[in-house]
């Protein structure tokens, strides 16, 4: 995917500071994340995907916690 620039104007068309800033923000959207009705676990969870914090192969050899092992 590739990155796009976007520019968000305000009803008459103008783009002001003002209407960069109500666009939504990461805090924004981590805050959507949080209040979604789904059991915490669930949240929990997908906030470690979304981290890289789940302790698969590569995470773990990134943190030195499991030697490099040859592909079998």
């Amino acid at each position: 995917m590739e990155d796009v620039k976007t520019c968000h104007y305000n009803k008459d068309g103008c783009f002001s500071v003002k209407t960069s800033r109500s666009t939504e923000s990461p805090l924004s959207i981590w805050h959507k994340h949080w209040s979604v009705d789904v059991p915490p676990k669930i949240k929990s969870f997908s906030w470690c995907v979304l981290h890289d914090g789940i302790p698969t192969r590569r995470n773990l050899q990134r943190r030195s916690m499991l030697k490099e092992v040859g592909m079998k």
